[in-house]
């Protein structure tokens, strides 16, 4: 039984490099998913089981042990967790009253547009995509 969804997509993937004999290592939140028993080395997130199809927890911890990853490979592990840290502190101050009621009120303004734009560019590109990604799985308006 799985606690997670699994995306037929990613499992597809790992077929065809099994298939040309390529060792693959897998970043999963879920032991015993079909990803995890496939998978010759595993990077376990630890993030516990989404909620909801967003997966939003699981999205934030991948980008947290990759960049861990990249910074311990290029022997910079204390830069990557510094670097970390300031996110942490970062995501922190958005949790706060007053960032939570100005992204109340934009909820409010935005919530019967038809079109959202996002906008990134370098190491923010591949979260202006995941976002969204989220905004139209959850609110169904073109992004």
């Amino acid at each position: 039984m799985r606690t997670e969804l699994e995306t037929i997509d990613v499992l597809d993937a790992l077929k065809t490099a099994k298939r040309r004999n390529t060792q693959t290592v897998s970043v999963v939140n879920v032991v015993g998913s079909s990803l995890y028993r496939d998978s010759d080395y595993r990077l376990l997130l630890n993030a516990w089981p989404e909620i909801c199809v967003l997966s939003t927890k699981t999205y934030t911890a991948q980008l947290t042990v990759l960049t861990l990853l990249a910074y311990t490979v290029a022997g910079r592990n204390h830069e990557g967790r510094k670097s970390l840290e300031y996110l942490w502190n970062m995501i922190y101050n958005l949790t706060s009253a007053n960032s939570r009621n100005h992204i109340q009120q934009l909820a409010q303004r935005l919530q019967h547009n038809q079109h959202i734009f996002l906008i990134g560019r370098g190491l923010q590109y591949p979260t202006a995509l995941e976002v969204a990604l989220k905004i139209k799985e959850v609110s169904y308006i073109h992004a």
